[in-house]
């Protein structure tokens, strides 16, 4: 994974032998903070596992750009403010979604990926140039 708006980067194990490593996790959060303000929240196993599967499932060789993991309330606020649409009691504030792009692969294609996963919420921003995908229940938009 890559966040492309603060340059940092994961490519190591982040499970092994049936469980989950902590440090690797702890680093995890960490990239997918809320740069704006840099506060951290413990992000949802699930997620990485969702956003690996997804990975592997599109076939690309490059990391995922995590376009927005964890929002605090106030940067969400201000997304709205900015008209960007965030929703009021969107995933990322539970620290359960993530925005993403895939360099190579075709949006539309993430896409019906993401939803043939059938993990969560998956939604499709193409005038934005993302994927937004979570952990919450199974709807599309």
């Amino acid at each position: 994974m890559i966040n492309p708006h603060t340059g940092e980067t994961f490519r190591d194990v982040y499970w092994s032998q049936g469980s989950y490593i902590k440090a690797s996790l702890s680093r995890i959060d960490w990239l997918m903070r809320d740069y704006h303000v840099d506060e951290v929240e413990w992000i949802d196993p699930s997620l990485v596992d969702l956003l690996h599967a997804l990975s592997r499932r599109v076939e690309t060789k490059s990391p995922l750009e995590i376009l927005s993991g964890f929002r605090t309330s106030e940067t969400n606020e201000r997304l709205q403010e900015e008209g960007y649409g965030a929703a009021p009691r969107s995933m990322h504030l539970v620290a359960k979604a993530a925005d993403i792009r895939a360099p190579g692969v075709q949006l539309p294609h993430l896409y019906r990926a993401a939803l043939s996963l059938r993990r969560g919420g998956v939604g499709f921003y193409p005038r934005a140039g993302f994927v937004h995908v979570d952990t919450g229940t199974l709807r599309r938009w």
